[in-house]
């Protein structure tokens, strides 16, 4: 007798370095930095790291909504119903790499190369730290731990 076998699911939070208190979440279908307080955040905050959908990477499915993933659009992060077009395959997936920071995980954007899944004041973005965005903090130190993410088992 034969069994499939079944991969194993890795559930994550990804949580700040330099705000420790605060994890990765989606609200309103809005990527955001908040601490978890209520189960519905710990659900929120709480997602199945998928192969990326662009072929390379990771992808980050919500276990709370499923066959919806954290994608940039206009550079914000957000919670999208999968799509089968190519440019949400890439706006979907990331490259982890060492965090900037010195500890951690970054996330690099697959098509838009040094630019990171990033939180400021709160709300995520991708940013390379050379955009105009007005929430975040030019900061060269604050922009590597803005982006770096350590990366902890779900409850």
């Amino acid at each position: 007798m034969t069994f499939d076998v079944v991969p194993s699911v890795k559930v994550v939070q990804l949580r700040s370095v330099n705000y420790r208190d605060r994890f990765v979440r989606h609200r309103s279908f809005l990527g955001e930095l908040t601490p978890l307080a209520s189960e519905l955040d710990q659900k929120d905050a709480s997602f199945i790291i998928r192969p990326g959908l662009a072929g390379k990477g990771v992808s980050f499915e919500p276990v709370n909504y499923p066959g919806y993933f954290l994608r940039h659009q206009g550079f914000a992060l957000k919670l999208h119903k999968r799509e089968s077009s190519d440019l949400f395959k890439a706006d979907a997936t990331f490259m982890e790499r060492r965090g900037l920071a010195g500890s951690g995980t970054s996330f690099e954007s697959v098509n838009f190369p040094r630019h990171f899944l990033r939180h400021c004041s709160f709300k995520l973005f991708l940013d390379n730290n050379n955009r105009n965005n007005g929430a975040c903090d030019k900061n060269d130190g604050v922009f590597k731990s803005d982006v770096s993410f350590d990366v902890v088992d779900a409850p």
